[in-house]
């Protein structure tokens, strides 16, 4: 069996999706299953992708030091950003016009 978690970083769901989005759009594009519309699913994979890059970059990695309780706290807390705003807006739209195009 595969070792993919040990390669990638896939403990956060935005992770995993970029992961199962690069993989939908790569078989939507070799045209693996002629009876799968590839143009509708490349659409929404690149949607899928984008918004998971948008929420990547809006939950950066922090350390946060409490110096009168003596202690750290890690953690992926939401810092909102104007590029990860982007990336969000760019998939909803990728993601809206492939459901158009799928219908």
């Amino acid at each position: 069996m595969l070792q993919i978690q040990s390669k990638f970083s896939l403990e956060r769901w935005y992770n995993v999706m970029m992961l199962l989005s690069v993989a939908l759009f790569t078989v939507a594009g070799l045209k693996l299953f002629p009876d799968l519309p590839s143009i509708p699913f490349m659409f929404l994979a690149g949607g899928v992708f984008f918004i998971s890059l948008g929420e990547m970059t809006n939950h950066p990695y922090s350390v946060k030091i409490h110096p009168e309780l003596n202690i750290k706290i890690y953690g992926y807390s939401r810092i909102d950003s104007v590029i990860g705003w982007c990336f969000n807006l760019i998939g909803a739209g990728l993601f809206i016009t492939g459901l158009v195009k799928l219908f």
